[in-house]
């Protein structure tokens, strides 16, 4: 799957969810769900008035400009170009850099040394590095960007021990096949808690699965993640 592709004809809707790939499932996606989601990180990442928070995979900015005003800075970086101008253009206020998750301080438009963040938050986009050594490239880029005791929030993963809550049907199952023989599976990976336990004692981090609260759109199938960088 060619996700810079499929994130760039993402950004040509005209609905800011549909942009983000927030339509699916049985859960509205409307104001309400965004401040109870937004709500959710700031707890779940203690995100106070003196952080500067990266935003990593930000998309259009939905989530970054609501994150915005809990902390002293917040930075938005995404892979795809057509998204960070949509972010660019609606929250002129905030900065939103183009950069890859995969290797971000290489990426020209990325100007931020290392050390610089106090946290990083990546909701809903783990998924996408889809091979166990893509996920711990990205954990392994964030860590270095952040601060001692700094944590990462991995917002939105699908949980592997619920890969079946969400291929629930044979038509689900089928489908998923197909993408994946076509290389191109949107859902993207089901990560296992004991794999992320295994890439933060690589790197000599501390990580702790969260269950996620009921309120949010998708918790039957999914978890979050936080990892303490020491």
């Amino acid at each position: 799957m060619n996700w810079k592709t499929f994130w760039d004809e993402k950004a040509t809707s005209e609905n800011p969810f549909a942009q983000v790939a927030r339509i699916g499932g049985n859960a509205e996606q409307n104001e309400e769900m965004l401040n109870n989601i937004v709500e959710h990180i700031v707890k779940s990442l203690d995100i106070k008035s003196d952080d500067i928070v990266l935003d990593m995979c930000c998309g259009n900015g939905l989530l970054t400009s609501r994150l915005a005003k809990y902390c002293k800075k917040i930075v938005g970086a995404d892979l795809s170009e057509k998204l960070i101008e949509q972010a660019s253009k609606n929250y002129p206020e905030i900065t939103f850099v183009c950069a890859d998750a995969l290797n971000p301080i290489e990426s020209s438009s990325f100007n931020f040394h290392a050390q610089h963040f106090t946290k990083v938050n990546l909701y809903f986009s783990f998924q996408y590095f889809s091979i166990f050594e893509k996920g711990k490239k990205v954990i392994d880029h964030l860590r270095k960007m952040l601060q001692q005791d700094s944590q990462i929030f991995l917002g939105d993963v699908p949980d592997s021990s619920k890969f079946f809550m969400y291929y629930n049907s044979p038509l689900r199952i089928l489908q998923l096949v197909k993408q994946t023989v076509q290389d191109k599976n949107d859902m993207g990976k089901f990560w296992s808690e004991d794999e992320l336990k295994v890439i933060c004692k690589e790197l000599n981090m501390v990580g702790k699965k969260l269950i996620q609260p009921d309120y949010l759109p998708y918790s039957d199938y999914r978890m979050d993640y936080i990892i303490t960088v020491k």
